[in-house]
């Protein structure tokens, strides 16, 4: 073989492996620029997840509230109702008790 063949295959082969070099450097980067861009979206997506976490919780404390607010009322009526019907009952006993203390 001649010396120039030689040094022409020389050539070549740093030139693939200066190819391969690259190419290997560029995957890595391109593997690296890929994590990150994932971890930016996972935490882009539990940014998000947690506010409408907090926003769900919201409004179920606020469902909540209006419940217990019309239960409040509801007791608060029925109580209402009761007391007013002791009231009546009340007048009718006192009459009762009279009556048994006049007869005697």
């Amino acid at each position: 073989m001649s010396l120039e063949a030689v040094k022409i295959i020389t050539d070549a082969e740093a030139e693939a492996e200066k190819i391969v070099l690259e190419a290997t450097e560029a995957a890595k980067q391109s593997e690296r620029k890929a994590r990150e861009e994932l971890a930016e979206r996972k935490a882009e997506l539990r940014r998000k997840a947690e506010s409408e976490l907090r926003e769900l919780r919201r409004k179920a404390d606020e469902r909540v509230e209006d419940e217990l607010k019309e239960l409040d009322s509801a007791n608060e009526n029925k109580k209402a109702a009761l007391n007013a019907k002791a009231e009546a009952r009340l007048d009718s006993a006192a009459e009762m008790i009279v009556e048994r203390l006049v007869k005697g």
